[in-house]
């Protein structure tokens, strides 16, 4: 039986479900150490998969059911995904790389005014500690480590930061009759900052927005979803070549300006704009919403 709460109560519904499940999530990670030693890749992959479903799924599925006559709906679950949706989604990434490489460039490079030192060497430190946990989270280069990584950081993450972020949080700002965009934004903005990676927080921001807007186009949380892992899934298929030996410095680079005009991440910025406003109705149909 849902709920009828108001605006105010049904955040404060989500964010107590997410924090509750937070508690549970460090459990979970305790339970983990019984397995596996801390500080191991094994942990760290069951560690992530439980954190995935605890502190994301679980928040998500019981925030729909008290608040939604219909959760499935509500999380966009009933609706599947076309193969226009992927074609547009991969299109999307690819043209968008080198302007997304660029911003990525640019906010790595951020630095604060004197006065602010301490908060950047805090932020720094953030930013070395999680790049230390994901090189250990994907440091195999076998075939089954490769897999492994793929099903937990880019299918089962993508998944659940998309239920999450998308299906209960954006859906629950924009109950209220919130302009879409300020629902997509605000979400992708929060998406961005529980990351606590703050030299690659705009780069997030803008992912995180792609996403919402995939999902308020399709009403689909599996086209979202699909992004979102094809994002993360990059990023896997990155870290095993180059464990493998493989120089992808070319693919990373691209689109980078270190001086002058970004002439190329400009180009794929404005082909990506174009393709998203004209050609939207076709790869994101809203005829199934």
């Amino acid at each position: 039986m849902f709920l009828q709460l108001n605006y105010g109560k049904r955040l404060m519904l989500l964010a107590l479900m997410f924090l509750v499940m937070g508690i549970f999530a460090s459990f979970a990670a305790s339970f983990a150490q019984q397995i596996f030693d801390a500080g191991t890749r094994d942990y760290m992959m069951l560690a992530s998969a439980l954190q995935a479903i605890i502190m994301f799924v679980a928040p998500a599925i019981g925030t729909a059911y008290f608040l939604s006559p219909m959760p499935m709906k509500m999380l966009g679950l009933n609706k599947g995904v076309s193969v226009m949706n992927v074609v547009g989604i991969i299109l999307v990434m690819i043209v968008a790389m080198p302007a997304l490489n660029q911003v990525i460039a640019w906010n790595s490079q951020l630095s604060f005014p004197d006065f602010l030192s301490d908060l950047e060497i805090w932020m720094r430190e953030m930013e070395t500690n999680a790049a230390q946990m994901q090189d250990l989270l994907l440091s195999s280069n076998t075939i089954g480590g490769f897999v492994m990584s793929l099903l937990v950081v880019a299918v089962l993450t993508g998944f659940a930061e998309e239920i999450f972020f998308r299906g209960a949080l954006q859906r629950v700002i924009a109950s209220n009759g919130t302009n879409h965009h300020v629902a997509i934004w605000v979400a992708a903005f929060v998406f961005s900052l529980l990351h606590f990676q703050f030299f690659g927080f705009f780069p997030r921001l803008l992912l995180g927005a792609f996403f919402g807007y995939i999902f308020y186009w399709t009403g689909s949380i599996w086209a979202s979803a699909i992004a979102h892992a094809v994002n993360n899934g990059i990023v896997v298929v990155s870290i095993f070549l180059i464990n493998s030996g493989c120089d992808i410095n070319a693919i990373e680079n691209l689109g980078v300006q270190d001086s002058g005009f970004p002439m190329i991440a400009c180009i794929s910025a404005g082909i990506t704009i174009l393709i998203l406003v004209f050609f939207r109705k076709k790869f994101f149909a809203t005829s199934r919403r």
